[in-house]
């Protein structure tokens, strides 16, 4: 391919498994003519029919589970930005499918977001970015890849949107979360860390998570509060409550967090702040962010035993 453009962030409606192989094949082999090193995000089983036919067309590409990166959406930003930092220089191409069929529709919601917040993440990266969507889809997931990409191929062929909105993340935003359930634990302006954790671990305890995953959501409620307490300027509520298949746990705070890339992108070893997001969105299952002038809330969640596929109650930016 040759082009002037940098950041193409392309939205790829298929309608069956083989055509979804082909394009991604295709779209890989193109790359390696051009000298250009490929990513490709899929679910199973989309990624092991991938792999099987780049081993047979002797192809290479970097081949990861979207279920096991996308699983908390707030992640992929980073994975893509360290393929293309480990290729300085290069143009890179990458395949990811955020949104599939049955997948929660809370979680969809913050795939979308992460669509949207691609085009400011890689604006000036030299990359192709193409993202498949099963028109198999219910609901408004084709509408939103319509909003999030510039680019819409189908039918074999590549158009501009006229339906993208350079800004379409700010809109989502404007979708307050669904407030917490009566039954919600709450801990009120909490000051201190160590009260916070304190407090914790019994709730989590008493919602049925232990050892190890108890562990990762103590740490990115910390991290979460932490943040809140530093830049907030005021002290934090935290409340802890358990749906089907997972806990969850919310920070809110009166702060307002400017940067809406905050959390997705991996912070330089020498940086003083941002790590506490960060490193929240690679512990936890599904995370949620929303923030303005009333304030800032962080939702972290963990499974507790298999993954849920609904909720009882969806995300209004995406029901």
């Amino acid at each position: 391919m040759t082009t002037t453009q940098r950041l193409r962030h392309q939205a790829y409606h298929y309608s069956s498994a083989g055509q979804l192989l082909d394009d991604v094949v295709g779209f890989v082999e193109e790359g390696l003519e051009e000298g250009e090193p490929s990513m490709v995000a899929l679910p199973e089983p989309a990624l092991t029919g991938v792999r099987c036919l780049l081993r047979e067309r002797n192809a290479t590409a970097r081949l990861l589970d979207m279920s096991d990166l996308g699983r908390n959406p707030a992640r992929i930003i980073s994975a893509i930005r360290d393929f293309v930092d480990a290729h300085p220089g290069r143009r890179t191409r990458m395949v990811g499918e955020p949104i599939w069929p049955g997948r929660a529709a809370r979680e969809a919601a913050e795939a979308v977001r992460h669509e949207a917040l691609v085009n400011l993440a890689f604006a000036d990266a030299e990359i192709t970015i193409r993202c498949p969507y099963d028109t198999a889809l219910e609901g408004t997931a084709l509408a939103y890849s319509r909003r999030t990409h510039p680019e819409v191929i189908r039918d074999g062929g590549c158009q501009a949107s006229g339906a993208y909105e350079p800004d379409g993340v700010g809109a989502l935003d404007a979708d307050p979360l669904p407030p917490p359930p009566g039954s919600a634990a709450t801990l009120l302006s909490a000051g201190d860390l160590g009260e916070l954790r304190g407090w914790l671990q019994p709730q989590l305890a008493d919602a049925g998570l232990v050892g190890d995953r108890a562990d990762d959501l103590t740490v990115a409620v910390n991290e979460a509060a932490g943040n809140a307490l530093r830049h907030g300027g005021a002290p934090a509520d935290l409340r802890v409550w358990r749906e089907p298949g997972r806990v969850v746990c919310e920070v809110a705070d009166a702060g307002q967090i400017d940067d809406p890339l905050a959390g997705r992108q991996r912070p330089a070893p020498e940086a003083v702040n941002g790590r506490g997001l960060w490193l929240a969105n690679q512990l936890c299952d599904l995370t949620q962010l929303r923030s303005g002038e009333g304030g800032t809330v962080v939702r972290a969640y963990v499974f507790a035993g298999q993954p849920a596929t609904d909720y009882d109650h969806q995300d209004p930016a995406y029901a």
